[in-house]
């Protein structure tokens, strides 16, 4: 019965590695090609997730060829998680604030009124206005190309986020170590789960209607770790290989596709 569960997981495992090697080689192929200046913040997002890929293929191989010698893979997946979840979350707060400031939701307001004014005197200044849309757009470019910039000035939110993942992977692994009942481990866990994705709504998924879908779609995926950690051994890891797709992939799937359709 025992190995009748290892060839589930294992199953799972190869077929895990099959789509990551063709989401790799597609997002590869979207890297090299020429992006237009507005969405340049969007193909570095998309060399993280590659990276992420990455770490999660090197995982991947080395659980597909180690079911033989070690009886419990479940820890061995923290060392891919610690590295590829903070990562990941980077990369998901940043495409929220591309959006953010893309929609320009926050000063919604604003723009209607400069819509009605614009509208009561566009037979008077055109030229003013098409220069004042130009200017706009240089704006936004200048907001959403600047990968390190979002970066340096949401980076206060951005470390109390990778620190609450920290500690909700802590949690995790204090199970695996039986250190922790996994039933205490994982309402601890979802603790600093809860905040964290707290901050991201409320900071950044909430002013748009793309990013709080979106947002919605994280959410969902990461609590259902919480719950396959409530599994059986065989169960919970078949559970994984499936989630790590859905995290780790998909996302990167859809950048690649904006980036695609919006190529040179």
């Amino acid at each position: 019965m025992l190995k009748k569960h290892h060839h589930i997981i294992r199953h799972s495992a190869n077929a895990s590695l099959l789509v990551q090697f063709i989401t790799a080689i597609i997002d590869l192929y979207v890297l090299m090609l020429n992006i237009p200046k507005p969405y340049l913040v969007l193909k570095q997002l998309l060399m993280l997730e590659f990276v992420v890929q990455l770490v999660e293929g090197s995982f991947y191989v080395w659980l597909a060829t180690s079911f033989q010698t070690i009886e419990n893979i479940t820890p061995y997946r923290y060392y891919d998680w610690f590295i590829t979840t903070p990562t990941m979350l980077i990369t998901f707060t940043i495409y929220l604030i591309y959006l953010n400031d893309l929609e320009d939701n926050k000063p919604k307001n604003k723009n209607e009124d400069k819509n009605d004014d614009k509208n009561e005197d566009k037979n008077e200044d055109k030229n003013e206005d098409k220069n004042e849309d130009k200017n706009e757009d240089k704006n936004d470019i200048n907001k959403n190309d600047d990968f390190f910039k979002i970066l340096k000035n949401n980076s206060k939110n951005l470390i109390y986020i990778i620190i609450l993942n920290a500690i909700m992977l802590t949690f995790g692994l204090l199970n695996e170590f039986n250190i922790l009942n996994k039933y205490i481990a994982v309402f601890c866990g979802f603790i600093p789960f809860a905040i964290l994705f707290y901050l991201i709504y409320d900071n950044y998924a909430k002013y748009s209607k793309q990013g709080t879908t979106i947002f919605i779609y994280f959410c969902a995926i990461w609590s259902i770790y919480g719950v396959a950690a409530l599994m059986p051994y065989h169960l919970k890891n078949t559970f994984y290989n499936i989630l790590d797709l859905f995290a780790k992939n998909f996302f990167g799937l859809y950048l690649a596709y904006i980036l695609w359709v919006n190529s040179k």
